[in-house]
C-alpha cells in the first residue's frame, strides 16, 4: 500500500514537511528528499535524540521546529542554516548551544523555554535581528549584558526562572513591546524596566515586589497591560494615573489597602483585577474609568460602594464576592449592560428595588448573604443563573410573588429567608427519620439512585400548587421563627439538609470557599447520601459568555 503517490513534487520539490506526532527517534527520510526546496521541516513532540549532520545542509531551510523531543544538544552544524528564521527547540534536554548560532543572522524568533541551558552562547546575542526571544524556565539566575545588543527585540519572555535582578543594558531595548518576568525573585522592580518606553505588555506577577518605582508610570506611556498579581504590594504609586493607555490591570494576591486617586485618570481601563487585597474603600474617581468591561473585588474588606459606579455603562463582569457590604448603591441599577453580577458571601440584606432595570443581566449570585426577599422587578430580569444557597443543583430557581407592607410586593423562594436558623428548628426536622427528598425547581434528585448531571439542567418550570407543597414542611418549621413565604397546612417533613430558608443555616464557617464568576465558577452537585446523591458527581459548570 502506497503512503504516497510518486510525483515528482511530492517527493522531490516538497517545500515543507510536518511529521509532528509520529514518533520519530531520529529525523526521516522525507526531509533529505527535498534538500533543495524544503523551507519548513516541523518535527515537534517526537522522540527524536540527536540532529544529523545532514540536516544542516538544507540551503533554503527558515523554520526549524523541534520542540518536545529528547535533544542534549545543538550541535555546530547550525551555524550553517544561514537563512534560517526560526528556531524552536523548547522542552528537550539541552544542556548545550553551540556559539556557532551566530551565524544564523537571518533569525528573528528563538524558542529555548524548558531545557536546563547551562550557560547561554554568547553569540545569541548578537542576532541583530532577532525580535522574539523566550527563555522561560531554563533555569537562569543571571541575564547576560549582552541582552542590550538585541535592539530590535520586540518580545522577550523570562518567565520562571530565578532571576532577581536585571543588566542595566536592558534600557537600550527601545522596540520592546512585551517583558515577562512573571515567577522569578524579583524583591524590587528593576529601574532598566522604566526605561522601556515602546513596552506594551508587562508581567511581573509572582515575585516579592513590594513597590513600583517612583518614576514607574511616569516613562511608560505606551503601556497597555500589566500584570503585578501575587506579589506583596501595600500601595500603588500616586501617579497610577499616568499610565494612560492601560486597558488591563491584574492586581490580585497583594496587600494593597487603597487605591490613589488618580485611578480616575485611566480612561482606557476595560479589565481590573483587584481579588484578595485589603481594600476597605474604594475612592469616587473610580467611576470615572468609564470604559471598564470586567471587575473583579473578591476576597477584600469592602463596606460600600461608591455612587459613581453609576457611570461604568459598559460593564459586564462585576464580582465582590467575600467583601462586607451590607447594602448596595442604587446606582447600581444604572449598569444597563451588566451580564454577571456576584455577590456571594457579603452582609446584604436587601436589594435595591429597580433591580429589574439590568435588563442585560444574566447571572445574579446571592448565596451566603442575609436576604429574607428579592425585589419583585427582578423578575423582569431574563436570567439564566439565579444562586440563592450552596445547596443548589439547577442554576435557576423559581420564585413566587407575596405581599409586603414596605414595597407592595416581593419574590420568594422556599431557599428564602437565608437567615441562620434557630437551632431548635433544626433539631426538630433532624429528628423525624421519615424525610423525602426535595431539591430546587422540582426535585432535580428524585431517588436515592439518581445523582445530578456534571452540568446543571435547563430550568423547568413548576407550578403554583407544586411549590406550595414542596415548601409546607419548611414552613410549618418556621411558625415560631422568621417565616418563609406560602405556610400551609401539612405534616410532611423533609430532609434537613434540602430544606433551606428557616431551617438549614447558609454557608457553615467549616466548608471550603467556593468559585465565583472571575472567568468561571463551579457548582459541585450533591454527595451526601442522605439526599440520593451516592457518590460524588462531576461538578456543574457554568461559563462566563465572552
Amino acid at each position: 500500500m502506497l503512503s504516497c503517490f510518486p510525483f515528482r513534487s511530492c517527493q522531490s520539490d516538497a517545500q515543507s514537511v510536518d511529521k509532528r506526532h509520529c514518533n520519530l527517534h531520529s529525523v526521516p527520510k522525507e526531509v533529505f528528499k527535498s534538500s533543495e526546496t524544503l523551507e519548513e521541516c516541523i518535527l515537534d513532540s517526537n522522540q527524536i535524540t540527536e540532529l544529523p549532520k545532514k540536516l544542516f545542509l538544507l540551503p533554503r531551510l527558515r523554520r526549524l521546529m523541534l520542540s518536545d523531543n529528547l535533544l542534549t544538544k545543538v550541535p555546530d552544524g547550525i551555524g550553517s542554516l544561514v537563512k534560517l528564521q526560526e528556531l524552536d527547540i523548547s522542552r528537550n534536554d539541552i544542556t548545550e548551544i553551540s556559539e556557532r548560532i551566530k551565524l544564523c543572522v537571518a533569525l528573528v524568533s528563538v524558542d529555548l523555554c524548558s531545557n536546563p541551558i547551562k550557560t547561554l552562547p554568547k553569540g545569541l546575542f548578537l542576532l541583530r535581528n532577532l525580535a522574539n526571544l523566550n527563555m522561560n524556565d531554563i533555569g537562569l539566575t543571571e541575564l547576560p549584558a549582552g541582552i542590550g545588543n538585541l535592539v530590535n527585540l520586540r518580545r522577550l519572555e523570562l518567565r520562571d526562572n530565578v532571576l532577581e535582578q536585571l543588566p542595566s543594558s536592558l534600557g537600550n531595548l527601545r522596540r520592546l513591546e512585551m517583558l515577562d518576568l512573571g515567577s522569578n525573585e524579583f524583591e524590587h522592580l528593576p529601574e532598566a524596566v522604566c526605561s522601556l518606553s515602546a513596552l506594551q505588555e508587562l508581567f511581573v506577577d509572582s515575585n516579592h515586589l513590594q513597590e513600583f518605582p517612583v518614576n514607574f508610570a511616569k516613562n511608560l506611556p505606551k503601556l497597555q497591560q500589566l500584570d503585578a498579581s501575587d506579589n506583596q504590594l501595600q500601595q500603588l504609586p500616586e501617579n497610577l494615573g499616568s499610565l494612560s493607555g492601560l486597558t488591563d490591570l491584574s492586581l490580585k494576591s497583594n496587600s494593597i489597602q487603597k487605591l490613589p486617586k488618580s485611578i480616575g485618570q485611566l480612561l482606557k481601563l476595560s479589565i481590573l483585577r483587584l481579588e484578595q487585597n485589603n481594600i476597605d474603600s474604594l475612592p469616587n474617581e473610580i467611576g470615572q474609568c468609564v470604559e471598564l468591561q470586567e471587575l473583579y473585588l473578591a476576597e477584600n474588606k469592602l463596606r460600600a460602594l461608591p455612587a459613581s459606579i453609576g457611570s461604568w455603562g459598559k460593564l459586564i463582569n462585576l464580582n465582590m464576592d467575600r467583601n462586607m457590604l451590607a447594602a448596595l448603591p442604587v446606582q447600581l441599577c444604572s449598569l444597563r449592560k451588566l451580564h454577571i453580577l456576584s455577590l456571594r458571601d457579603n452582609h446584604i440584606s436587601s436589594l435595591p428595588s429597580d433591580m429589574g432595570s439590568l435588563k442585560a443581566l444574566k447571572v445574579l449570585d446571592l448565596v451566603g448573604n442575609h436576604l429574607k426577599a428579592l425585589p419583585a422587578s427582578l423578575a423582569s430580569c431574563r436570567l439564566t443563573a439565579l444562586w440563592l444557597s450552596d445547596q443548589q443543583t439547577q442554576p435557576l430557581v423559581s420564585l413566587q410573588t407575596a405581599g409586603s407592607k414596605t414595597s407592595g410586593s416581593e419574590l420568594t423562594c422556599y431557599l428564602l429567608p437565608q437567615a441562620r436558623a434557630p437551632d431548635h428548628d433544626c433539631e426538630s426536622v433532624n429528628n423525624d427519620n421519615s424525610a423525602a427528598s426535595v431539591s430546587l425547581a422540582a426535585a432535580a434528585l428524585s431517588d436515592g439512585s439518581t445523582s445530578a448531571s456534571a452540568s446543571p439542567p435547563p430550568h423547568q418550570g413548576v407550578s403554583q400548587h407544586q411549590l406550595d407543597s414542596q415548601i409546607s414542611a419548611a414552613s410549618a418549621a418556621s411558625a415560631s421563627g422568621a417565616g418563609a413565604v406560602g405556610k400551609q397546612r401539612g405534616a410532611v417533613k423533609y430532609a434537613k439538609r434540602l430544606v433551606d430558608g428557616p431551617v438549614i443555616p447558609h454557608a457553615p464557617g467549616g466548608h471550603p470557599k467556593e468559585l465565583s464568576f472571575s472567568p468561571r465558577r463551579i457548582s459541585p452537585a450533591p454527595s451526601d447520601p442522605e439526599i440520593g446523591g451516592g457518590a460524588p458527581a462531576a461538578p456543574g459548570r457554568l461559563a462566563r459568555e465572552s
